[in-house]
């Protein structure tokens, strides 16, 4: 929760700005220069339109998300007037991309792409008994961080495992 709410600040802050600032000026693009640097996990930050247009990005010229999960991600976090994340998996299938957003008043949003492997650092220095796993899931059931003790992971989806049903 608390490394969830630390991508995600950022992101409402600079939400709130594009309200009163040019999102176009110096000084804005300058303000996502900043956020970026000071998370090297980050691969992308940009600001998108309502039609999922990007208006200005950084660093310049990253390849944003496809236009299928832009659309989910603008729909999510107007549906539910709130943040959301999703997992991007067109890069690489074993390698989770995140995309943290946080919704703008004018239907657009603020965007974070964050390197999967992120969820490494978070659960690295717990120590785990034999036959343990600590697992993240998203929204769509898929594993997005797996970590055993001994076997590898087995899957990369779970359908029906108690856990996953208990959640919903």
């Amino acid at each position: 929760d608390r490394w969830l709410e630390a991508q995600r600040q950022p992101l409402t802050t600079l939400a709130k700005l594009s309200e009163k600032q040019d999102v176009r000026a110096p000084s804005f693009a300058a303000n996502l220069s900043a956020t970026v640097s000071t998370r090297p996990n980050w691969i992308d930050l940009r600001i998108v339109d309502r039609a999922g247009r990007t208006l200005v990005s950084q660093p310049v010229g990253q390849e944003g998300l496809p236009p299928a999960l832009m659309d989910f991600l603008l729909e999510e976090v107007h549906r539910r007037d709130s943040w959301a994340v999703i997992t991007d998996r067109t890069r690489d299938e074993l390698r989770p991309v995140f995309a943290i957003s946080a919704p703008s008043s004018d239907g657009g949003a603020v965007i974070a792409r964050v390197d999967g492997v992120t969820m490494h650092e978070l659960f690295r220095d717990i120590e785990l008994p034999t036959r343990s796993l600590i697992a993240v899931f998203a929204y769509q059931r898929r594993t997005m961080y797996p970590r055993r003790t001994q076997e590898p992971p087995q899957s990369s989806t779970v359908s029906g495992a108690p856990p996953i049903a208990a959640c919903g």
